[in-house]
């Protein structure tokens, strides 16, 4: 595991030297980081988690621009509010476009969604869906991890690795460099907090 460090910084652990891109615990309003949202639901509260959309129909992405390659991690903990609603949160990146949901077509490169109506997690890309797999849905704030390394993409729900999938298309083109947390509502509206997002790179 990488040693959390400012963002943009170097840090090394076992002799190799770890770029962290981004490092957030939302105790605070992170000052890194770009909300873009189609509700006024959505922002840093003072219970110290960023809040992603909880209306109906809606979506936000916290995001950043940069080019995190094919070599990566990412850990973050989220949460929804209830356990009823038709909502997705998920981690993208290659995008040239801001995805509104995981099946968006057209500049979206991969997405790790977990669907909070479907009840399963899934990897996309481009709109396509590469694999998934169930979950048992909570209140609790999980962990969702995802390491990429060149043709293998690992997800990892609360410490248990639950997609290892082989991408037998890569290298892919990716549309572009914006990547962050993203969230949608659908007919029924849930709350999504974020906290603890680490996006590190060797």
């Amino acid at each position: 595991m990488p040693i959390f460090g400012d963002e943009g910084s170097t840090v090394t652990t076992s002799g190799a030297a770890t770029v962290t891109l981004v490092n957030e615990s939302m105790a605070v309003t992170p000052p890194t980081g770009t909300l873009n949202t189609d509700t006024g639901t959505a922002g840093w509260n003072a219970g110290g988690y960023y809040v992603l959309t909880t209306n109906s129909n809606q979506h936000t992405q916290f995001y950043y621009t940069g080019n995190i390659t094919s070599h990566f991690s990412m850990s973050v903990d989220m949460k929804m509010t209830v356990t009823n609603g038709a909502d997705g949160i998920f981690f993208f990146w290659g995008c040239n476009t801001l995805p509104q949901t995981e099946t968006d077509v057209g500049d979206i490169g991969y997405l790790v969604n977990r669907n909070d109506f479907g009840n399963d997690i899934e990897l996309w890309f481009g709109g396509t869906k590469l694999a998934n797999v169930s979950y048992t849905k909570d209140t609790n704030f999980d962990t969702l991890q995802v390491i990429q390394n060149a043709d293998n993409i690992k997800v990892k729900y609360n410490g248990a690795t639950v997609i290892d999938y082989t991408d037998a298309s890569y290298p892919r083109s990716l549309p572009g460099t914006l990547y962050g947390i993203g969230s949608r509502c659908g007919g029924s509206g849930n709350g999504h907090y974020i906290k603890n997002l680490l996006v590190t790179k060797p």
